[in-house]
């Protein structure tokens, strides 16, 4: 709910630094546009992204609701995403992390790496 409000009060502040209608009946979609457009300049894809997402939904809901007769967002499609490539853990690194990162030092009662690391791994 907050990333919808902070898109439509994101949206308002930005029509009237630029002059344009603050009402959303009088917004077209140029206006979301320019915004989006504005948005990826300034903040990563994936925040555009989530901007128009929100305002996405509050137009739909304002449709629902009566308060307009159709979406200035209509036909509009969300700010394409880069593909992001996440690195695999390596297997020494795994290693390390089963040995070393599993206890703590005084931790009575606490499994040790070994007991864990079969724990977590091993099939049931």
């Amino acid at each position: 709910m907050q990333a919808y409000t902070d898109a439509v009060r994101l949206l308002a502040g930005y029509c009237e630094s630029h002059g344009q209608p603050l009402l959303a009946g009088e917004l077209q979609r140029e206006h979301i546009r320019a915004f989006i457009t504005d948005q990826l300049a300034r903040w990563k894809p994936a925040t555009a992204h989530n901007r128009y997402r929100g305002l996405h939904a509050f137009f739909k809901w304002a449709v629902a609701e009566g308060d307009l007769q159709a979406s200035p967002m209509n036909g509009m499609r969300p700010p394409q995403l880069p593909e992001q490539t996440v690195d695999a853990v390596r297997p020494e690194h795994l290693t390390r992390l089963l040995t070393h990162g599993l206890t703590r030092p005084g931790a009575a009662g606490k499994l040790g790496p070994v007991r864990r690391t079969r724990t977590w791994l091993e099939p049931a």
